[in-house]
Parts: structure tokens; sequence; C-alpha cells
């Protein structure tokens, strides 16, 4: 009944303006049976504590404290303990910048530390839910959320990976020193690596990487991990089984990286060669294939080379693209004759040599063929 949801509505949303509403919903979060129940309590709460807590007695901010932490190791649902999490982090940007809940960080670090399985996912999910909420307040505890995380990165749960994840990526958005970034570094090669073997690990993957792609505008972070971020995201990129976005953003990571970092990939041959070959493959691809999405990782894959040839010197460059395109056009498939105009086309402004030999090239009856049935 329509109404009567909105009458009761109504009535929590007025009852929950109150200070007094945190003891009643706490005890139904603590003792109610229904699972149901719990996690509506947890829901009100998340807004209400820090709302209500400086009207709070100093007696009933310490009960309040310290229910939280117990109900954390004695609630069975996960839905609900998470939600319980939301709660202590919501109060933890309150107390933690003022040095007034010791025990929750003593209470992550003992749990984070723990051999016991349960008790590291218990402790990485408080750590999440601890740096999400403080966010660009976190600078002051990098270094302890740092020795946390190395404590949580070789574990075999994949929803303490799945949290390691989501925390360094928060502390990547956040306004933690150089150096704090130069120690996160590290754990790079072992996210990835982990997010690649997770189940539905594709929206892990495209996040981690438009983190990375907004990185690489800070001068010198990622350059320890560079190589490596390219290759995987070259990978990701060529792998027609990976979701589209995903392979577009990859390759959009490859097309900044020349964009920001040009002057050190262009010293790697091998690196350039390797995004050739990737880019020349995707260029390639059938865009029916895609089922008209915006942007495919074809145009992805043409802007990369676009931004490699303007980064990389042309007498680098410019032989192997069009031994690349020479090649494309000797092949019978009407897609790789296509792929080497489209390529040409879009590479042609970074390449001065390339204006010329453009004009011999579309001589060539085949690529006028090509052209003609293939209109870009």
């Amino acid at each position: 009944d329509n109404s009567v949801i909105s009458k009761s509505t109504a009535t929590i949303k007025k009852y929950l303006e109150l200070p007094d509403c945190i003891e009643p919903l706490l005890l139904h979060a603590t003792k109610d049976p229904d699972m149901e129940v719990r996690l509506l309590a947890y829901i009100c709460l998340k807004p209400s504590v820090p709302k209500h807590w400086v009207s709070l007695q100093p007696s009933t901010q310490e009960a309040v404290k310290k229910q939280l932490l117990v109900n954390c190791l004695s609630e069975p649902a996960a839905k609900v303990k998470e939600n319980l999490a939301y709660v202590i982090g919501s109060l933890s940007v309150i107390l933690i910048p003022n040095e007034e809940w010791s025990q929750l960080l003593g209470f992550i670090n003992n749990h984070c530390k723990s051999s016991d399985m349960a008790h590291k996912e218990l402790g990485s999910l408080l750590l999440f839910s601890v740096v999400e909420a403080l966010r660009m307040g976190v600078e002051g505890y990098s270094d302890a959320v740092i020795e946390n995380l190395k404590n949580l990165i070789s574990a075999t749960s994949q929803n303490v990976q799945k949290m390691v994840m989501r925390c360094i990526t928060y502390l990547f958005n956040s306004n933690i020193s150089p150096s704090s970034f130069m120690k996160l570094e590290s754990f790079i090669p072992v996210i990835v690596k982990m997010a690649l073997e997770l189940e539905d690990n594709e929206s892990l993957l495209q996040e981690l990487y438009e983190n990375f792609i907004d990185l690489l505008e800070v001068p010198k972070v990622l350059q320890s991990q560079l190589s490596f971020l390219m290759n995987t995201a070259l990978v990701i990129g060529k792998n027609k089984a990976i979701g589209i976005e995903l392979r577009r953003i990859a390759l959009c990571f490859i097309e900044t990286a020349f964009n920001f970092r040009g002057g050190l990939l262009k010293k790697d041959k091998g690196g350039v060669l390797a995004v050739l070959e990737v880019g020349f493959a995707v260029a390639a691809e059938s865009e029916e294939e895609y089922d008209k999405e915006e942007e495919t990782p074809v145009d992805a894959a043409l802007k990369m080379l676009a931004k490699l040839a303007t980064k990389v010197p042309n007498t680098i460059v410019y032989p192997l693209i069009m031994k690349g395109c020479g090649e494309y056009l000797k092949e019978k498939a009407a897609l790789k004759r296509r792929a080497s105009l489209l390529i040409l086309g879009a590479v042609s402004k970074g390449m001065r040599p390339m204006y010329l030999s453009l004009i011999h090239i579309c001589r060539c009856r085949r690529l006028l063929t090509c052209r003609s049935r293939w209109s870009p």
C-alpha cells in the first residue's frame, strides 16, 4: 500500500531529525532478528550519527563507538556488515582527525595483520570505508593505510582483493604526498594482475585505468610502472573477448601516455613496434561488431596511432607505418585495406613525409577501389 509506505517514510524522516533516534536505531541494528530491519537501521544511522554526534552525551558517544565495533564481529549478514562499515566510516570523518577513536584504528590494524582470512576481510572492509570517508583528509594517515595494505596485498580472498584495489584507487584520487604516491606505485603490478584474475573484473580494471590516465598528467608519477601498464593496456586493447569500453580505455591510456610521457616512450623502439602492431590489428576490426557504440576500439586505436606519430620522430615511426600500411594494402581482406587508409589519414598530420607518400599511394588502383568501397 503506497499510502502506508509514504506515511511510514515521513514518520521515519521526522524521527531521524531528533538526537534521541541514535540509541533505539543502534539497538535494532544490534538485536533485531530480521536482517532487513538491521539493514534499515544502519542505513538510517549513516547520516544520523555524524549529524547528531555533538548532541549526544559523552557516555552515549563511548557506548556507540564500542557497540559499533562489537557488532562488526557479531553481524552474520554480509550486506548488513557492509552498511555497518559505512556508518563507521561516516563517524570516522569526525573522530579520527581529532584523535577521538584510537580504538578503531587499532581494531583495523589488528584485523588487517591477522592470519585469519575472515578477520582480514573485516579489516579490509573497514579500511576501505575509512579511506573512502576521509578521502581528501587521508594524507595524515597515508603511512598507516599503506602499512595495512601491505598486510592485505597477498591475501587470497577476492573480497579482500577488491577492497585493496578500491582503497588504492581512492588514495590515487586523494591529496596524498608525492612520496606516498611512490610507495603506492609498488602495488600497481600486484593489483592489476589481481584485477585480471578476478571474476567480473572489467569494472575494476576500467576504474583503475581511468585513474592511471588522470595520473599521467602528474610529472614522474607512474614512471616506474609505465612499461608494465603500457604492456598490460596493449594486451587488454587487442583482446576482442573483453568489453568494448575497457578496451577503449586501455587504448586511451596508451594515447595519453604518448601525450604526456612521449619523451620517455619514444626511446623504446620495441614498445613503439608493439603499439603499432596492436593499433594496426584493432584498426582492421569490423565496426559492425560494436553495435554502434559512440566511440569504438577502432576510433581509439586510430587516435593512439595519431598521437604516437606526433610524439615519435619521423625517422623512426615513418618507415614502420609505411611498411605496415604497405603490407595491409596487399591483403585480400577488405577490412585490412580499409585499415591502411584509415591509419594513413589518422597519422599523416604528425608525419611530414607522409603527405608526399600519400600522393603516390593514392595513385594505386587497389587503394582507390578500397576507398570507394570503404569510405570512412
